[in-house]
């Protein structure tokens, strides 16, 4: 006999699932976005998104959670003020790597994050590295030498080079959130926009680029990296992390199609053989990894 909650809490799942992967398609959009740009350079774009991402976010953490608002904002922890440097770190790592190589190069070492997370949980949680996760980082080191036998240009190594960087910055980023799990970490992501906005004003000589720049810019901040990224943080109340690395693959398998179909930027061979085999690492290590318990997001996905 079939009861109630069983039925409810596989609906509840479901529909974090489809977060999950609404999230991914979010996230997926920055590389178009930045190749739609006509004129504004790594800082500027940096400036624009951060500060869309930090109204976004700003409003509504007033909306939905304000009292953690207000907290972050009188006395934020060591945890907040890393998460949010990392998590600033890595939004401008992805702008500078997608200016100096292709998406699909970007985005297939970007893969690496949940392998940098990994051991990152190692060395500051001392989270046991199970050997699965060893024989991912061997298939994704292979991935790697593939990829950049294919004959990257002194500009295509700069841009691997920021897509490591951003790797390491978001794999450390969730080595802060897990360890500050039974907290509401929305508010760090909030200030790594504002943070990044104001380091990019005043290491920027001008801020001035056409409106139609500024426009995408600012909706990448809100709606790529805002939007995104709140969908993926509410559907992880409920989906296993082994689960949540699998679909977050979708932004990495999309980021190239749509520059693909957009401004017909197309991937070498190398990168695509060495992108897959970078793929089924972090899918290796996903679907041979144990479900932890549910995150906590710092509030229900019903709370008002």
């Amino acid at each position: 006999m079939q009861f109630d909650p069983p039925v409810t809490a596989q609906k509840e799942y479901r529909r974090c699932v489809l977060l999950v992967i609404a999230g991914g398609f979010f996230l997926s959009t920055a590389g178009i976005a930045v190749r739609s740009l006509q004129q504004a350079d790594g800082l500027q774009i940096v400036f624009y998104r951060s500060l869309g991402m930090a109204l976004f976010m700003l409003l509504f953490l007033l909306y939905r959670d304000s009292t953690s608002l207000l907290r972050s904002i009188r006395q934020p922890s060591w945890l907040e003020i890393g998460a949010g440097a990392f998590f600033a770190g890595a939004s401008l790592s992805i702008i500078y790597a997608m200016l100096h190589t292709t998406v699909a190069n970007a985005m297939f070492i970007v893969s690496l994050a949940p392998l940098f997370g990994a051991f990152g949980g190692w060395v500051f949680l001392r989270e046991r590295v199970p050997t699965r996760t060893w024989i991912a980082v061997g298939l994704a080191i292979t991935g790697v030498l593939v990829m950049v036998q294919g004959g990257l240009s002194a500009r295509g190594w700069l841009g691997i080079a920021w897509a490591f960087a951003m790797a390491v910055c978001y794999g450390l980023f969730t080595v802060c959130v897990r360890a500050g799990r039974n907290g509401n970490m929305l508010p760090a992501i909030a200030w790594s926009g504002v943070m990044l906005a104001l380091v990019a004003a005043l290491a920027e000589d001008s801020l001035s680029i056409p409106l139609g720049d500024a426009a995408i810019c600012l909706a990448m901040g809100a709606f790529q990296v805002g939007m995104g990224g709140l969908l993926l943080t509410l559907g992880a109340a409920h989906v296993p992390a082994a689960q949540i690395s699998l679909l977050a693959m979708l932004e990495v398998v999309l980021s190239p199609v749509w520059v693909w179909l957009g401004v017909g930027e197309t991937p070498t061979a190398a990168s695509l053989i060495g992108g897959t085999i970078i793929l089924l690492a972090v899918a290796f290590q996903a679907l041979t990894g144990s479900e932890p318990e549910p995150a906590n997001t710092g509030f229900s996905t019903t709370q008002r």
